[in-house]
């Protein structure tokens, strides 16, 4: 390219969009985090001080608010402070996306409570202020997916929670906490509906990474879900009465999995990575989760 273009070599890249981005050559790795980010936005909203937490959201905590709710004091900065961690969730920081995507949705009308669970999630990331996301050219060269669902998570509506993941070379390349279009009538259709979800971003990823690894093209891409009703479906193509009103959509699943693009597994509930995006979980869980993310 120097030769046909004007160019300036920079050496390798250190800094991009608040990311920080360390190369170790010896040992084959790549880390990202956005430490100074962090250190950043806990001064401008007063939490430098504040005492570490172990989890991002309390488990069982109840969001939905309820008339005995406080309000939060006028000129609270809950939009803005959301609004700087769901930019800190998406690029460096999948621990904290399910907590941050359950906040966002009371941005209109927040309690105290909620801007309380805000504070908390400041006094989650003082405490892992350097975690890195870590990659590793060592790392499984396969594309792992993973597909979860919380069925009727929201008190109010009673929509259920997606939680979808994805490993590629030892760490997570994109993740997902996202509440679902439709009212799921069953835990095995908000799977399903789930499901549905993680194989669309899996196709676009084999896709994409085909372009750097074509291999990845010549076996199916494996996803895994914690519900065998769901798989059974997946996998069949048959109807019953709790089923046949699926939204022909979500069926295409069975196409891909025919065409052996997709295969889809079982893995037990303790075990899939795809659980921290659907609910809070307890510190154990919690942290033995992230550092299968390569999150460390």
């Amino acid at each position: 390219l120097e030769s046909q273009l004007d160019m300036k070599d920079l050496g390798d890249i250190r800094n991009c969009l608040g990311m920080r981005i360390v190369q170790d050559n010896k040992n084959g790795s790549i880390a990202i985090d956005q430490s100074e980010y962090i250190f950043k936005i806990l001064k401008r909203f007063k939490m430098d001080e504040s005492k570490p937490v172990s989890t991002p959201m309390e488990p069982g905590l109840k969001l939905a608010p309820t008339e005995e709710d406080k309000e939060c004091s006028p000129g609270t900065p809950y939009q803005e402070a959301i609004g700087c961690l769901l930019y800190l969730s998406q690029l460096s920081r999948p621990d904290i996306s399910f907590t941050v995507n359950a906040l966002s949705r009371y941005n209109k009308n927040p309690k105290l409570k909620h801007w309380m669970a805000v504070k908390r999630v400041f006094r989650f990331i003082k405490g892992t202020i350097n975690k890195k996301l870590i990659f590793d050219r060592n790392g499984n060269k396969d594309l792992k997916c993973f597909s979860d669902s919380d069925w009727g998570n929201e008190s109010n509506s009673r929509h259920s929670i997606t939680g979808s993941c994805f490993k590629y070379m030892g760490g997570l390349i994109s993740w997902y906490s996202r509440k679902q279009a439709t009212i799921a009538l069953s835990t095995v259709e908000a799977e399903y509906c789930a499901l549905s979800f993680t194989i669309q971003e899996a196709l676009w990823f084999r896709t994409l990474i085909s372009e750097i690894e074509p291999s990845i093209g010549n076996h199916p891409t494996s996803v895994y879900c914690d519900n065998s009703g769901a798989i059974h479906l997946a996998k069949n193509c048959v109807t019953s009465q709790r089923s046949k009103h699926i939204d022909i959509r979500h069926h295409f699943i069975r196409d891909h999995i025919q065409n052996k693009n997709v295969t889809v597994e079982y893995m037990p509930s303790e075990e899939i990575l795809s659980d921290l995006f659907t609910k809070a979980l307890s510190r154990e869980k919690h942290d033995r989760l992230c550092h299968e993310f390569g999150l460390r």
